[in-house]
């Protein structure tokens, strides 16, 4: 589906990219819209593949490897693990500004396996990660390509008139 404007809440001028403070509903749900994470919420609350196809969880909690589904960026390039890890691991860093950093300390290292494959090592079971993955917060956002999808904008500018 295509938009050529996104205004879906009241509020200040959402953007795409995250930045410390933005957590405010107009930024959730631009990013929402316009990227996804690996896994997301569905209409009912449950957890449901976004970037990742599968996933699974093994050592016990301790490990979740996240196989990448055929995806593309919003030019139309292919969205690999190469590009993808290097967000994940600035989102999770304390540094980032992310809201949700001071819950993910249990990660000790994300890792490309194979160009559709990532891994998430972590240094304690953290039983509740995938929701966490599934906040608007951790939503894969590249520089270069923007997000992928569901929505995506075709044209930028001042929103119209009403």
């Amino acid at each position: 589906m295509i938009v050529s404007a996104v205004e879906p809440v009241a509020g200040s001028s959402p953007t795409l990219r995250p930045a410390p403070g933005d957590g405010d509903m107009p930024h959730r749900v631009m990013r929402d819209a316009l990227a996804q994470g690996l896994v997301r919420f569905d209409a009912n609350g449950q957890i449901e593949p976004g970037l990742a196809e599968r996933w699974i969880v093994i050592d016990g909690g301790g490990s979740y490897i996240f196989r990448l589904r055929e995806a593309k960026w919003n030019d139309g390039t292919a969205v690999t693990s190469e590009q993808i890890v290097p967000i994940l691991r600035r989102l999770v860093s304390p540094r980032s500004g992310n809201p949700l950093a001071p819950f993910l300390t249990a990660i000790d290292e994300i890792v490309v396996m194979t160009p559709q494959v990532i891994e998430v090592r972590l240094s304690r079971p953290r039983p509740d990660l995938l929701k966490l993955f599934a906040q608007p917060e951790m939503a894969i956002i590249n520089a270069k390509h923007r997000g992928t999808g569901p929505f995506r904008i075709i044209r930028s500018g001042p929103p119209p008139l009403l």
